[in-house]
């Protein structure tokens, strides 16, 4: 499998050379701009590896085909029951479940599915499906682009443009602000829809990553008028969401279901965003909804031998190559793991 771009180690060794100073201060000069950002700016790996298309190519279309397979699963496995198949997640008890149901509904699911980030792991044999996000907590892509651009503006990108090397990102806040706008029913006013970014972790509010700004800055050259707060401390009432006396249009939760119930935000809260989005009052992008797809049974469900003639042949061989055989620890399963245990990942489920 060829992962980088085969022409740029070699092209990273001449202008390495040419430059002649040590890679300290080479990287230095290039995170200059993130440290003026914040002296806190997560490092950003140098140089910034160039990646084969066919293997970006690869990378995207395994994770589409994951996520339509994890979305099929209701209907697949359950008849379309979504109660049976959060029991066979291990949701038994009747409030929690209860709960979550109301937020099952075709649109917050759809919201839930198109907001998947599967994580790749990278081996020797190739790429293996570790977990899959449906969370909406990306953040990241702000500074996906902030790396692109600053990257475009390096003496090492004109280089490689010298040596005839084209290097090319998508816009990932473009498709992060079209994948929103699907979801956004109303037309836009002349002043912008009102976006409350909600976390719920007060220590994170307080002191955000570096990178966050990267993100409301590109979410603001959008049109909207961003504002960041505690999920918690929105007022839910009858006739709308507001954020401080201000009414809010969207609801963009930065945050997922466990954060929620580890930092206590009111069941109400929740409960009275969703029933705001059913009455189109206000968009809620990021529901509990995706609880449904984001919890690692579903991988025990995507390998298990006794699954797999739900699946088609091409299927199988798909899930063979890309998601490592998983099982759930239990009674049955615990003498297995022990004695595999050098041989296995243990993962939470639904964290």
């Amino acid at each position: 499998m060829q992962i980088l771009d085969p022409r740029t180690p070699i092209a990273w060794r001449d202008y390495a050379a040419q430059d002649g100073r040590p890679h300290a201060a080479m990287k230095a000069e290039f995170m200059a701009p993130f440290r003026r950002t914040s002296a806190s700016y997560v490092s950003i790996c140098f140089p910034p590896p160039i990646f084969a298309q066919c293997f970006m190519h690869e990378v995207a279309e395994t994770g589409l085909r994951l996520r339509d397979l994890i979305v099929s699963l209701p209907d697949r496995l359950f008849g379309g029951h979504h109660d049976r198949m959060l029991e066979a997640q291990g949701v038994v008890g009747g409030t929690q479940k209860a709960f979550l149901l109301q937020f099952c509904t075709p649109r917050l699911l759809d919201i839930a599915a198109r907001f998947c980030r599967p994580d790749l792991l990278v081996a020797d044999d190739g790429l293996h499906a570790v977990e899959v996000n449906f969370s909406p907590a990306i953040g990241g892509l702000g500074l996906v682009d902030r790396v692109t651009r600053e990257f475009a503006s390096s003496g090492y990108a004109a280089f490689l443009g010298l040596a005839g090397v084209r290097c090319y990102a998508p816009n990932m806040m473009a498709a992060w602000n079209y994948a929103v706008r699907r979801f956004v029913r109303r037309e836009q006013p002349s002043e912008g829809f009102v976006m409350f970014v909600g976390l719920v972790d007060p220590a994170e509010f307080a002191a955000p990553d570096a990178h966050f700004a990267d993100f409301l800055s590109a979410v603001a050259s959008f049109g909207f008028t961003v504002r960041v707060g505690l999920l918690q401390d929105l007022a839910v009432r009858f006739d709308g969401i507001y954020d401080d006396g201000v009414r809010v249009d969207v609801v963009y939760t930065m945050c997922t279901y466990s954060e929620m119930l580890s930092m206590r935000v009111p069941l109400g809260v929740m409960g009275g965003l969703a029933d705001a989005d059913a009455a189109g009052i206000v968009d809620f992008i990021g529901s509990p909804a995706n609880v449904l797809f984001d919890n690692k049974a579903n991988l025990e469900m995507l390998t298990a031998s006794r699954l797999q003639d739900r699946f088609s042949e091409g299927e199988r061989q798909f899930l063979q190559r890309y998601v490592p055989p998983t099982w759930r620890l239990d009674e049955q399963s615990l003498p297995q793991a022990i004695e595999q245990r050098e041989h296995l990942v243990l993962k939470p489920t639904s964290d």
